[in-house]
């Protein structure tokens, strides 16, 4: 029993990966299509908020990182708590809800890019 105490305390304990949070750093990134008139309400976190006065305007060097399910939202007359992050030129964050974007209900991101 000592020796099983010692060889663990030597060793450290066992860390199992947590969760992935939503700045884990993504190697992919993807290209969403745009909304028809070309621009999509953007959010500093993944949740609805006071009306947003900024928006990503295609052509845009942004991509997406992944999607996640989060605060739902309403934009444009369809509700989803998908959002989608995007990583902008600049290197900074930004998010979109996914009913801003085209495609289903991930933006045609693929499954396994979750947030």
């Amino acid at each position: 029993m000592v020796a099983a105490l010692v060889a663990f305390v030597a060793v450290g304990p066992l860390t199992m990966p947590g969760p992935a949070s939503a700045e884990a750093a993504h190697t992919a990134t993807y290209t969403v299509v745009p909304p028809v008139d070309g621009k999509a309400p953007v959010h500093t976190q993944p949740r609805p908020g006071p009306p947003e006065s900024n928006y990503l305007v295609w052509p845009n060097t942004a991509q997406a990182e992944c999607w996640g399910h989060y605060q739902q939202i309403t934009y444009g007359g369809y509700t989803s708590d998908v959002w989608i992050r995007i990583r902008l030129a600049n290197g900074s964050v930004t998010w979109i809800p996914a009913v801003a974007l085209q495609g289903d209900y991930k933006a045609d991101l693929p499954a396994g890019a979750r947030c």
